[in-house]
């Protein structure tokens, strides 16, 4: 890569930053990794709609994320 094409003055992004407002779909989150996905992403600011075969495991999902420390 040439130096000349890189950009030193651009802002970084954190991953929270680029997924704020952002929308996924995460299928197989009553459970597992899709559950802890679709968690992660919620606590990283995106609006996300789930689909699993466990109704009752989603009551987890419903909840406000926790705050950080």
């Amino acid at each position: 890569m040439e130096m000349s094409r890189y950009n030193w003055n651009a802002k970084e992004t954190t991953v929270s930053e680029k997924l704020q407002g952002q929308v996924a779909i995460v299928v197989g989150a009553s459970s597992g990794m899709g559950q802890a996905t679709a968690l992660a992403l919620v606590a990283a600011g995106a609006r996300v709609m789930v689909a699993g075969r466990r109704a009752e495991n989603f009551r987890q999902l419903a909840e406000p994320p926790p705050k950080p420390l």
